[in-house]
C-alpha cells in the first residue's frame, strides 16, 4: 500500500467516525409525553388517550441546522383507551388490534431544518402502518430544544381512518355512527440516550 492510499483510507475512517459521533439518539420520556385521538360521532365528540407508546429519534446537529435522520414511533393498539370499555372494545375491533397489535410511524426521508433560537417547524414524511395497511403521510411538527440533552415535539395530524382500512365504529344498532376523520394530537418529550 502506498502512503497516499493509507492516508485516504485513514481520512475516510476518521470522517466516518466523526459522522457517527455527530448523530445523537433521543428516547421518548413517556411519563411526561401525551398523545390523544379525537373525533366526532352522530351523538357527541369523543377522545381516546394513547397510554402505551415509545419512540426513538436520531438527530444530527450542525451549527444552524438540525437533520432528523430517523424516527420510529410504536403505539400499542390495545393501549388506546377511553373512559368507556364499550368504546375501547369497538375501537380495538376496528383497529384489528389482536391481529395487528402495533401501529408504527417510520420516517422515510431525512429532514433538514433551520433551528432559530432552539426551535424549528417541519413536515415529517413517513410511513404509517396500522390495521394491516401502510400509507405515506406527512406530519407537521414543532420542535423546541431544551438544552443539549432534551427537546419537545408537538403537533397534530388529521386524516380519514377509512384510508387506513379502518371502518368507523358504530353502536346502538347503527344509531351511533363515528365520523371518518380523526385527529391525533401529541406532545412528546425526548432525552438524549446515554452511551
Amino acid at each position: 500500500m502506498t502512503k497516499k492510499t493509507v492516508f485516504v483510507l485513514s481520512l475516510f475512517l476518521v470522517l466516518n467516525i466523526l459522522n457517527l459521533n455527530a448523530q445523537e439518539v433521543f428516547k421518548l420520556v413517556p411519563e411526561t409525553s401525551t398523545m390523544k385521538i379525537t373525533g366526532t360521532s352522530s351523538l357527541h365528540d369523543w377522545e381516546m388517550k394513547v397510554t402505551r407508546f415509545m419512540c426513538n429519534v436520531t438527530l444530527e446537529k450542525k451549527k444552524e441546522s438540525v437533520i432528523v435522520r430517523s424516527v420510529l414511533l410504536t403505539v400499542e393498539s390495545s393501549g388506546i383507551l377511553s373512559e368507556s370499555s364499550l368504546m375501547d372494545r369497538k375501537a380495538h375491533d376496528a383497529l384489528k388490534a389482536k391481529k395487528y397489535p402495533e401501529i408504527k410511524f417510520t420516517l422515510t426521508q431525512s429532514e433538514d431544518a433551520l433551528a432559530v433560537n432552539g426551535r424549528f417547524a417541519s413536515d415529517m414524511d413517513g410511513e404509517l402502518a396500522m390495521s394491516g395497511v401502510s400509507k405515506k403521510i406527512d406530519v407537521p411538527v414543532n420542535v423546541e430544544f431544551q438544552g443539549d440533552n432534551r427537546f419537545l415535539v408537538t403537533g397534530a395530524k388529521t386524516f380519514d381512518m377509512t384510508e387506513m382500512g379502518i371502518e368507523p365504529p358504530t353502536a346502538m344498532l347503527g344509531a351511533l355512527k363515528t365520523g371518518k376523520a380523526i385527529t391525533i394530537t401529541f406532545s412528546l418529550n425526548f432525552i438524549r440516550q446515554q452511551e
